[in-house]
């Protein structure tokens, strides 16, 4: 599917380089310059860098209430998304895969319920 995408960009005038890694990025007058470890320069308008998602808590203060992110940001959840801290619960872009809006609103409506229901106890870390 990658390699199809792939082609499709290239006859847009867009190249994607899978499995390279960029030494140094240079900017220039007319758009950037990159140095990739592989000895390879690739001169462009413009650079979209792509590193994946990360968790948005940075400014939680999470160290305040005996919490710690991994090194992405995420929290550690269980099931019902409980974190370490059993009242504590940690939905979306901080508790991981699949970090999607929907997925977020389906993570917080079951920890809603469980919630409601008392159920939480019984699911500890």
């Amino acid at each position: 599917m990658s390699d199809s995408l792939s082609y499709h960009f290239w006859n847009s005038g867009v190249v994607i380089r899978h499995n390279e890694e960029s030494e140094k990025i240079e900017g220039v007058d007319d758009g950037v310059i990159i140095h990739l470890k592989s000895g390879k320069k690739v001169n462009a308008d413009c650079l979209l860098y792509a590193n994946g998602r990360t968790g948005n808590t940075d400014s939680l203060a999470l160290e305040n209430v005996g919490m710690e992110a991994d090194g992405r940001g995420l929290l550690k959840v269980n099931s019902i998304y409980q974190t370490s801290q059993p009242h504590i619960y940690a939905v979306g872009d901080v508790s991981g895969y699949p970090s999607l809006a929907s997925a977020a609103y389906d993570q917080g409506h079951i920890t809603a319920q469980v919630i409601i229901k008392g159920e939480a106890s019984t699911h500890l870390l």
